[in-house]
């Protein structure tokens, strides 16, 4: 369970720093 609940923390993070890069990007387009 507690593991679980770490991966879907870890995909939050990782998902999120990569719409923050998508988004620089776009800006620097």
């Amino acid at each position: 369970m507690r593991k679980i609940g770490i991966y879907k923390d870890i995909e939050k993070r990782i998902s999120v720093a990569y719409n923050k890069k998508v988004n620089v990007k776009g800006e620097t387009l």
